[in-house]
């Protein structure tokens, strides 16, 4: 299996569009998409090559026998674990500054986050 946390990745909750073709789904979990060019946050690069092969086949049996096999490294692996959540309810105490619950890219959203004493 892949290292796919670095001890500098903060854990993180984000949300995703599902697309009606796989693509979209694993487009997520490619190289590069690692933080901050997209939100590859696990740094997970184990299914690159079968994405772009994917794109490439002619037919849908062939195709769909790459996804397979995608499906198969997932599973495997677990790069993440999406969970849906319905309502957004964001609590922070006064002491908190600079933080930024929607930041997707431009780097480490925890990284001007500063705690005053009081």
């Amino acid at each position: 299996m892949q290292d796919r946390i670095q001890p500098s990745t903060p854990a993180v909750v984000i949300g995703d569009a599902l697309s009606p073709d796989p693509d979209g789904q694993i487009a997520s979990f490619i190289g590069r998409r690692i933080p901050p060019a997209g939100l590859n946050i696990p740094r997970y690069t184990a299914v690159d090559q079968l994405f772009e092969q994917q794109r490439t086949v002619a037919g849908k049996a062939d195709r769909t026998k790459i996804l397979r096999e995608i499906q198969q490294r997932f599973a495997a692996d677990i790069p993440a674990i999406e969970y849906y959540v319905q309502k957004e309810i964001f609590l922070a105490s006064a002491r908190v500054h600079n933080y930024e619950p929607f930041v997707l890219f431009g780097g480490d959203p925890l990284a001007r986050v500063r705690l005053s004493a009081k």
